[in-house]
């Protein structure tokens, strides 16, 4: 490059911006431009199958089955009959209550820890082949797996049973099939392709 003539100023390097010339780092790509190769870390989920609505509701009915026996030996344990003629008076009194959170606890221990040691899988989820996923790809961890079944689905279903029902009907509206609980705690159910 040229030196300007004798007298002329000269011109001033800009105060901000990357550095110029020989030495300095390349220049970040264009906007617009794909960078060469993927971001390293968990792939996402593009190209995954969504879990249809009906496996969902199956996978819970089958779990419920499989917790229908211990909820039951429970109540008998606590020394609570549920026949016909006492069942109103279960529900007017705090057993009621007991009974809520008794099921609750039930139901997110199962569930918590099954999703983690079967790879996002209860025994309902087994058998119609679906399987509970992180957003980003990542394996579910012990702090989505909480929040997706105890901070949103037990708490709030065993005590407002009004919620259950909208989270379990919300994957109907929603385009990526999300109950509350997954779009919280950034979850997927998905077919599982390995069966």
């Amino acid at each position: 490059m040229a030196e300007p003539p004798a007298g002329s100023p000269r011109p001033e390097a800009p105060l901000w911006g990357p550095p110029t010339g020989a030495g300095s780092p390349p220049a970040e790509p264009a906007w617009g431009t794909a960078p060469s190769s993927p971001p390293p870390g968990p792939r996402p989920l593009a190209g995954a199958k969504l879990a249809s609505w009906p496996s969902r509701v199956g996978a819970a009915i089958i779990d419920a089955l499989v917790l229908m026996p211990l909820l039951l030996g429970a109540y008998a344990a606590l020394g609570i009959e549920l026949d016909e003629e006492e069942a109103s008076a279960v529900a007017s009194s705090g057993d009621a209550l007991l009974l809520g959170l008794w099921s609750a606890v039930l139901f997110a221990v199962y569930q918590c820890v099954l999703l983690l040691r079967w790879g996002g899988q209860t025994l309902g989820k087994r058998v119609v082949a679906i399987r509970v996923v992180r957003a980003d790809g990542e394996r579910l961890d012990l702090q989505t797996v909480v929040t997706r079944q105890v901070v949103m689905q037990a708490i709030p279903g065993s005590l407002f049973f009004v919620y259950s029902i909208v989270d379990g009907l919300w994957p109907l509206a929603d385009r990526e099939n999300r109950a509350i609980h997954d779009a919280v705690a950034k979850t997927r159910v998905l077919a599982d392709p390995a069966r």
